[in-house]
């Protein structure tokens, strides 16, 4: 307990002890306030948004999140911390301060999508941690406005699917020379031999294969080339393989290449992005190809099977 100084009862040794509680007590004070200093300037200069959520409301921010939300700190303080939130995602940020405010020991991370005063929306990524704010349970978030890095990252997108696009056009051209020929081959005949009917059948069934399949090599490489970066798409696995061997059907053919599926019956549907699962099958053969070309002969073998948990 500490000491008391009473006036006439002051010995030196007590005087001693008092004076150095009162000196801790002044460097604790001072500690105190010199760490509040640096995590105000720390709060205040960074440029991530900070904010603190206490049950529903937000009890602070700093001004780099009013600027983003195109608020002042004074309009955002004691609002509700959802009111700020795309309706869409206000579930999921919801679970991750439910998440977070039961315990979670590590940060939680997640992206959504804000809103802003003026109603323009925009994506952020937000980070969520426990702690205490003036002794009662309360969590920190900080948000980073992520806009640029999504557009960089669709550029980079753009770049990577030209590149393929390249490719699958110079595979394309290739298999498209042997059904046209075919054609040319029919017509040339038709036109400098004796017409008989029988001549013509043939002719016309050449013309209607050949026709179809360079049909089929257009309809897939639009499908790869108008392709677009979708999420939660079901696909056919087993489809989407005989959908891109189309395109290799003449290759495999003219090098003596044998092609040997095994395509299982039972895959379930996969959540993926149609155009990059399209994009990785088509490399992935391409690749094969190239290496048993080089022997002019070989067997490609494709398959598939569930693979149990």
């Amino acid at each position: 307990a500490q000491d008391y100084l009473f006036k006439g009862q002051i010995e030196r040794m007590l005087l001693i002890r008092s004076l150095r509680y009162a000196i801790e007590r002044m460097r604790t004070a001072r500690s105190l306030a010199e760490n509040e200093d640096r995590y105000r300037a720390l709060v205040e200069t960074t440029e991530d948004g900070i904010a603190v959520i206490q049950g529903p409301r937000l009890v602070f921010c700093n001004h780099q999140l009013a600027g983003l939300l195109g608020y002042t700190t004074d309009e955002i303080i004691t609002r509700h911390y959802l009111d700020f939130i795309h309706s869409d995602d206000r579930n999921r940020f919801s679970r991750m301060v439910d998440l977070t405010t039961q315990g979670s020991t590590s940060p939680v991370v997640m992206e959504f999508r804000a809103v802003t005063r003026s109603g323009e929306i925009f994506e952020v990524e937000a980070g969520a941690s426990s702690f205490m704010w003036e002794n009662t349970n309360a969590v920190l978030c900080s948000f980073r406005d992520i806009t640029e890095r999504r557009r960089l990252e669709f550029k980079l997108f753009q770049a990577d699917k030209l590149e393929s696009l390249s490719i699958m056009v110079s595979g394309v051209a290739h298999e498209l020379k042997n059904p046209l020929a075919a054609i040319i081959g029919a017509a040339d005949i038709l036109l400098e031999e004796e017409r008989t009917d029988d001549l013509v059948d043939r002719c016309c069934k050449i013309f209607k294969r050949e026709s179809d399949r360079c049909a089929r090599i257009i309809r897939e490489m639009q499908t790869f080339a108008t392709g677009e970066t979708q999420t939660g798409f079901i696909i056919d696995v087993n489809d989407a393989i005989d959908r891109t061997l189309v395109m290799w059907e003449d290759t495999l053919e003219t090098n003596n290449i044998r092609l040997d599926l095994d395509l299982s019956r039972y895959i379930p549907g996969a959540q993926v992005d149609p155009f990059r699962f399209h994009q990785v099958l088509f490399i992935f053969i391409k690749n094969a190809v190239e290496a048993l070309e080089k022997n002019n002969s070989g067997t490609l073998v494709i398959s598939t099977s569930h693979a149990y948990n």
